[in-house]
């Protein structure tokens, strides 16, 4: 019976080291991926910037003025 606990015990440690090692990784992964949200509003940021800018570029400032 001593012998099926230890055992038992021994494969609970080993998924107990594999699950933290995903976890780690997982974290690891989440940080080194932006998420979709993200790169959502940073690709309309630079939509409306070059908007911007090309208004500006376009608009004429009346001299004197």
């Amino acid at each position: 019976m001593n012998v099926l606990k230890s055992e038992v015990k021994d494969q609970l440690d080993t998924f107990a080291m594999r699950l933290d090692r995903v976890e780690r990784d997982v974290e690891y992964l989440h940080e080194k991926i932006p998420d979709t949200v993200q790169v959502d509003i940073e690709d309309s940021l630079i939509e409306h910037q070059v908007k911007e800018a090309k208004l500006k570029k376009t608009s004429v400032i009346p001299k004197g003025k």
